[in-house]
């Protein structure tokens, strides 16, 4: 009897003795024991996609046919199988995390800092990517207004869970990929990565700059605030600003950054300038001290 039938057998007589129905493809359970090498790889990949699809139920159902497999060829495979597959869990009463900033295009958005430990790093995403598509929604209709596809990513990414995926495709260069993430908790991230404390941070986006070397090298990043007065609260507001105008103005000075981004830069940089002089005007700081009589 050959060596691959003898396994198939084995594994039908496994299941038999069970007495359980499992939802697994039986042809590729099989085929992971087959004697031709390549055909016990196609399988093994194959289960993977299918237990990808079918979730937590799936890999439990593999976990099962494991421990009732026999032949140590399956078993070792389908224990790759598990390994394999990522089953991503939403937890309740959280916000989905991703930790990029961006900046809008008609119809998509472009990430300009993607910061350590965070999905985004974990996924692989990398500056001047653009977000063209999220979870098969296709960001190119998001153009009523140059900001209208990053606000409802934004937006998307807030309303989820922590421990849900997320599927983007990327246009790095022309060049058209997909990466899958698990979301982490925005509230958690916040509270190690806000040093400011006022909820500046929107949709789970982080839009501070990227720690560490490069053009941060000047930039100094102040401790975490907790119940802030209203008139903190501007001064607050006044050194976000101002923090964010010196890193946009190293971006455009050093930053090799397409035309249209730079433009959006530059249009971004004179709106905060406007804020900046309001509240300087609200704080009293554009006025010099009344000398002393």
């Amino acid at each position: 009897m050959k060596f691959s039938k003898h396994i198939k057998i084995v594994s039908t007589l496994s299941l038999a003795l069970t007495g359980t129905a499992f939802a697994v493809p039986q042809e590729l359970v099989d085929d992971l024991g087959d004697e031709n090498y390549q055909l016990r790889e196609k399988a093994e990949k194959e289960l993977v996609q299918w237990a990808k699809k079918e979730g937590k139920k799936g890999v439990e159902e593999l976990d099962q046919l494991k421990k009732k497999a026999q032949s140590p060829e399956v078993k070792s495979r389908l224990d790759n199988v598990i390994s394999g597959v990522t089953v991503y869990k939403a937890i309740p009463g959280t916000r989905g995390f991703m930790g990029i900033s961006m900046q809008p295009l008609m119809g998509a958005a472009v990430i300009m800092t993607v910061s350590p430990k965070t999905p985004a790093q974990k996924a692989g995403l990398q500056p001047n990517d653009k977000i063209i598509e999220l979870d098969g929604i296709d960001l190119s209709k998001k153009n009523k207004h140059v900001d209208e596809a990053m606000d409802f990513l934004r937006t998307y990414v807030k309303s989820k869970k922590a421990g849900e995926k997320l599927t983007l495709k990327l246009d790095r260069g022309g060049k058209k990929l997909t990466k899958e993430l698990k979301l982490a908790d925005y509230d958690k991230m916040m509270r190690l990565q806000d040093p400011f404390g006022n909820g500046f941070n929107n949709g789970g986006i982080q839009i501070l700059p990227m720690q560490g070397g490069g053009i941060q090298g000047n930039i100094q990043i102040l401790p975490r605030r907790k119940n802030l007065n209203p008139k903190e609260l501007k001064l607050n507001e006044k050194e976000r600003i101002e923090l964010n105008l010196r890193h946009q103005k190293q971006l455009l000075d050093q930053a090799e950054l397409p035309d249209e981004i730079k433009d959006i830069l530059r249009q971004q940089n004179e709106r905060q300038e406007k804020r900046l002089e309001q509240l300087k005007k609200e704080l009293n700081l554009d006025k010099k001290a009344a000398p002393k009589k």
